[in-house]
């Protein structure tokens, strides 16, 4: 059942006290951002003209305050992988049993690992740390799953939290909560009045989401779908420089249609001689991606 969330006070509460959490400088994160914006790996989006109260301009903690007024630049990361992935590539699939994605939707990302430089403060958005922020006129404190699992038209609300939190704790750097779709890793927004150049590090190069060495390696022991017993390799052929992809499967037969789908999605050929793909190739959730 879809949760429905408050709207956060109005007014900031500098006597605000909140358990926070350090990201610790020297730490990896991974973003992965759109190609045809052509910004930074380590920019911000400056969130210009866009307004809290509009469902499609922003994300779900962004953009705040709101257009007219000059708004808070952001970042979207995470500490993992499959975490940055799946709050971003994959953040529209439905929650439902066999979800697919199309493989088209892959060419216009790619991603960057950046260096944290410095410590950051951060709030988890859990439960326990949540429990000392009050709802206007409610007894009860907002809570994960209406901050977190609620569906995009909640947005106008869950941004006025990353508002009230941004001007209540002036040293807060941003907010940090476990991904919706899988509670692997920690995905991250951070408030880029809060930085300077240099907090943060990005790599030389991004790598391609739909093709590259790297996010193919990084592919390996994936997980595919709702079906958490089948696993399939990825490795080189050494002779014909191809990769080949063995799948491992406790019920051989069970996992098939799901492995097949997502092999197809990456442009693999299956190693049991059935190298038919699929019309339309989709790609199923991968626990490493």
């Amino acid at each position: 059942m879809p949760f429905n969330c408050p709207a956060a006070p109005a007014d900031p509460d500098p006597s605000l006290v909140l358990q926070t959490t350090t990201v610790s400088a020297g730490t990896e994160l991974i973003r992965f951002y759109s190609k045809s914006k052509k910004y930074p790996a380590d920019s911000f989006n400056p969130n210009t003209g866009k307004r809290i109260d509009v469902e499609e301009d922003g994300a779900r903690f962004n953009p705040f305050p709101g257009a007219p007024a000059p708004n808070v630049p952001t970042m979207y990361a995470a500490d993992t992988l499959p975490a940055a992935a799946l709050e971003s590539v994959f953040h529209n699939v439905d929650h439902s049993p066999s979800p697919s994605f199309p493989k088209m939707q892959l060419v216009d990302w790619h991603y960057s690992r950046l260096k944290v430089m410095r410590n950051l403060l951060v709030l988890e958005l859990t439960n326990p740390h949540l429990r000392q922020l009050a709802v206007p006129g409610r007894p009860t404190s907002i809570q994960e799953g209406e901050l977190i699992h609620s569906p995009t038209s909640e947005y106008p609300n869950t941004r006025t939290w990353a508002r009230f939190l941004h001007e209540s704790l002036p040293t807060l750097d941003g907010l940090a909560w476990r991904p919706r779709l899988a509670g692997t890793g920690w995905s991250y927004v951070f408030f880029g009045d809060r930085f300077v150049a240099g907090d943060l590090k990005a790599e030389p190069t991004p790598t391609n989401v739909d093709s590259g060495s790297e996010i193919r390696r990084d592919r390996a022991n994936c997980q595919v779908g709702q079906y958490p017993n089948h696993r399939i390799r990825i490795s080189r052929m050494s002779q014909n420089k191809r990769w080949q992809v063995k799948a491992h499967d406790r019920d051989p037969n069970a996992g098939f249609l799901p492995i097949r789908a997502t092999c197809a999605a990456f442009g693999l050929p299956l190693d049991n001689q059935n190298r038919t793909s699929p019309k339309h190739p989709y790609l199923l959730y991968p626990r490493d991606l």
